[in-house]
C-alpha cells in the first residue's frame, strides 16, 4: 500500500508540474508581425505589432547616436489582438527630429514575461512649406490670415488673404514639383451675385483662372504642377454686378509648396 501510494504521489505532483507549465507558457506574452510603415518618413511613422494577450507596452526611441528622444508608451495596457502606434516625428520637447536614422525599442510585459523588438525607420526633410511662410518676389493687397474663418464657418490656424487687388509672386528656382491646397470666400464677405477669382501666371505664362467663388459657392481645390517653373504668380479678379455689394475676397488655406526631394 505504501509503495502504490508512493507511486501515485510521484504521477500527481509530475502532472501538476506539466500543468503549471503549460499555464505559465499559455500566459507568456508574444509580440508579433512588429513593422514600421513606412520605412522611410516624412511627416508620421506606424508602428504595428500584434498580442497574443493583453500586456504592458513600451514605447522608446532612440536617435543614431542611441540617444533617447522620446517615450510614445511608457507600461501602457493593450489588449490581445493587432494594434498599433503612431508617431508625429516630434521628439519629448514637442520637436521635429532631424533627418536620419531612428530605433524603435517595443517591449511587451506581463506578470510572466517581457517580449523586446528593435526596429528603424529612416526620417527625411519634410518637402512641404505653407503658402504663406513662402518668400516672394514681389506683393500687394495680400496678408497673413490668422484664425481664418470660411462661409461655412470654418476656421483654420492661419491662411494667406488676397484683398480685391491682391497679388504675389513667388521665386520657385526649379525647386518645387507641386502646388495645393483650397480657396474659400471668407466668413465676413457677402457677395451674394458679384463673385471672385484666382488667375495664376508660371514664368508669365497664363496658367489657370479658377471657378468664381462667392459666399454661395464651395470652396475651390487647387493643384498645379510645377515641374521646371522658375516663378508663379497668383492675382485676384473681380466680376462685379451692380454697386450695392462688392465682390468677396479669396483666402487660401492648407496650401502648400512641395519642394522636388533630392
Amino acid at each position: 500500500m505504501c509503495l502504490r501510494f508512493k507511486v501515485i504521489a510521484i504521477f500527481i505532483l509530475i502532472t501538476m508540474g506539466f500543468g503549471v507549465q503549460s499555464i505559465a507558457a499559455a500566459t507568456k506574452v508574444k509580440l508579433t508581425n512588429v513593422s514600421v510603415s513606412p520605412n522611410t518618413v516624412m511627416t508620421s511613422a506606424k508602428i504595428n505589432f500584434t498580442l497574443n494577450i493583453t500586456a504592458k507596452i513600451t514605447l522608446k526611441i532612440y536617435d543614431s547616436k542611441n540617444v533617447q528622444r522620446k517615450t510614445l508608451a511608457l507600461s501602457k495596457s493593450y489588449k490581445k489582438g493587432a494594434r498599433f502606434i503612431s508617431w508625429n516625428l516630434l521628439d519629448s520637447k514637442g520637436k521635429r527630429v532631424l533627418p536620419g536614422k531612428y530605433r524603435f525599442n517595443l517591449s511587451a510585459k506581463t506578470s510572466v514575461n517581457v517580449m523586446t523588438k528593435n526596429l528603424t525607420v529612416q526620417v527625411i526633410a519634410d518637402n512641404k512649406i505653407k503658402f504663406e511662410e513662402m518668400k516672394y518676389l514681389s506683393s500687394s493687397n495680400v496678408s497673413v490670415w490668422k484664425n481664418a474663418k470660411d462661409s461655412d464657418k470654418k476656421t483654420y490656424p492661419s491662411g494667406l488673404l488676397f484683398n480685391l487687388t491682391g497679388s504675389r509672386e513667388i521665386d520657385l528656382q526649379k525647386k518645387y514639383k507641386q502646388f495645393k491646397g483650397t480657396i474659400v470666400v471668407p466668413y465676413e464677405d457677402v457677395a451674394p451675385r458679384n463673385t471672385s477669382s484666382i488667375i495664376v501666371y508660371i514664368d508669365d505664362v497664363l496658367t489657370l483662372t479658377t471657378t468664381p467663388q462667392n459666399k454661395g459657392t464651395e470652396a475651390y481645390q487647387i493643384d498645379i504642377d510645377l515641374t521646371n517653373a522658375s516663378k508663379i504668380k497668383f492675382v485676384i479678379s473681380s466680376n462685379q454686378v451692380g454697386d450695392s455689394v462688392i465682390p468677396p475676397r479669396l483666402g487660401f488655406v492648407n496650401t502648400y509648396f512641395y519642394k522636388l526631394l533630392t
